[in-house]
């Protein structure tokens, strides 16, 4: 039995070690030392996000401290820790039988969070993928395509690669972004030979809920037009070959600009869309 598990990373550690502070007289210290009251909700682009890139690494008093509160109770200062420790103990798999990769976007504030969780999966002794994944792109909401495409490349990769080794695919999706962390399952579920099982811990009776994915497929339709496409052409020859290849007009022509099934490169040059030339590459790969 292999087991492969891809845990979306957020900040609850800095959430829920705000909410804590008050509590404890050196957490309370480091926490109003280092002004960390609003440092689990910045946005990408907030100042403070560059002083938090140096509490990133070990070896500072922000950094242990942090790690000194997860290493007490990780369910509890940690919703990846949570959400991961509870599956295991609900499915009762052997810690030797699993493989683990963390994903974060590029902001400060995930990446501290989840190198912390890194470190805690790995002085407990899980065997590691790699460092945490960096996303870049999703930093920023004009880059967000950019983000969505690295997700395909850096981490539904590894996922195709892990399945076709025989491992099972499991996906953690309590943390993180919602957005991105919908599109990455949906991404895995089209592109694996297995359909990955995603769990996360319910908002509503905090227990852990697992859901096997359905097998989806890209349609048959749609991968020959991205066959077809794939080069860039003028959208008027775009016009012609649907109506003689596929006996469509204009109007199945803009469904498909307007579900990105094709993208307008530049001035009336049509071409296949960014995603899924990248779908069809990693299943193909």
């Amino acid at each position: 039995m292999k087991n492969f598990h891809v845990i979306s990373t957020g900040t609850s550690i800095l959430a829920n070690f705000s909410a804590e502070a008050s509590k404890n007289e050196k957490y309370k210290k480091v926490f109003e030392t280092y002004e960390m009251r609003d440092w689990s909700k910045l946005s990408p682009d907030d100042p403070k996000q560059e002083k938090i890139e140096a509490y990133i690494s070990r070896g500072n008093e922000v950094h242990e401290t942090l790690y000194e509160f997860v290493k007490k109770d990780p369910k509890f200062a940690s919703a990846e820790l949570n959400s991961f420790l509870s599956f295991l103990e609900q499915q009762k798999q052997p810690k030797e039988s699993i493989e683990i990769a963390l994903y974060c976007t590029d902001t400060a504030n995930n990446r501290l969070c989840a190198q912390l969780v890194y470190e805690y999966l790995q002085e407990e002794g899980f065997r590691m993928v790699g460092e945490p994944i960096r996303i870049k792109g999703i930093s920023a909401l004009k880059d967000f395509e950019s983000g969505l495409l690295e997700i395909l490349d850096k981490v539904v990769r590894i996922i195709v690669n892990k399945s076709k080794q025989g491992y099972d695919i499991f996906i953690s999706a309590t943390a993180g972004f919602k957005p991105e962390t919908t599109f990455f399952v949906i991404a895995a579920s089209l592109c694996s030979s297995k359909s990955p099982t995603v769990y996360y811990i319910h908002e509503s009776f905090r227990n852990i809920v697992s859901l096997p994915l359905l097998p989806l497929e890209v349609p048959d339709e749609y991968l020959k037009i991205a066959e077809e496409f794939k080069e860039p052409k003028h959208q008027n020859d775009v016009l012609e070959i649907l109506k003689k290849k596929f006996n469509k007009g204009y109007d199945y022509f803009v469904y498909l600009l307007n579900n990105r099934i094709l993208e307008q490169t530049s001035d009336f040059m049509i071409r296949t869309s960014t995603w899924l030339r990248k779908i069809l590459e990693i299943r193909s790969s």
